[in-house]
């Protein structure tokens, strides 16, 4: 509700650019959420947590403002660890009119690997642990989708039909004499 707020509100967004000049903070909009865009929380949580100190401020100021605690931008913090590694695989793949498998299958492993850190972060709270693992959800869902895929069916028969050897770190295929 704040990020609309201040998004909707010319006098909130003039205070907040004050405010952002006398603590020599680079003013940046707030995003707000928008239903039909791929990311849009995590670029909200974005443009919140660089503006925590004016934000605060700001609410301080206006007394319809809520102020969050230490606790919920915590929760904030949280959750854009979350998010990040699907706004960083968006971003490289929106260019794309189709995305190659042998790209795709490697991002979805830093996901994962981002996910899985978030979750042995001591330092998150509970929630943001089950949301890491709700994403982790997500990623065996694209993973499940490259299983189905015929490419990926089509190029695991032939790459597991030919042998290979490993020589020097290096590995080498060749052909079955059969």
């Amino acid at each position: 509700k704040l990020a609309k707020r201040i998004h909707y509100s010319k006098s909130l967004r003039v205070a907040l650019e004050e405010i952002c000049n006398n603590m020599e903070v680079k003013y940046k909009t707030i995003k707000h959420p928008v239903a039909t865009r791929w990311n849009t929380h995590t670029v909200m949580l974005q443009s919140m947590i660089a503006l925590c100190g004016p934000l605060a401020t700001l609410a301080d100021d206006h007394k319809g403002l809520t102020k969050l605690s230490a606790e919920e931008w915590k929760v904030l913090v949280g959750l854009e660890d979350v998010l990040r590694p699907f706004l960083i695989l968006t971003k490289r793949f929106e260019d794309k009119s189709r995305p190659l498998l042998h790209e795709f299958i490697p991002a979805l492993d830093i996901a994962t690997r981002n996910l899985e850190k978030v979750i042995q972060m001591a330092a998150h709270l509970p929630v943001i642990h089950m949301a890491a693992a709700r994403g982790l959800v997500v990623v065996d869902k694209y993973y499940a989708k490259t299983d189905d895929s015929l490419m990926y069916r089509l190029a695991m028969s032939e790459f597991l039909s030919y042998p290979f050897v490993v020589n020097n770190n290096k590995i080498i295929s060749y052909a079955s004499e059969t």
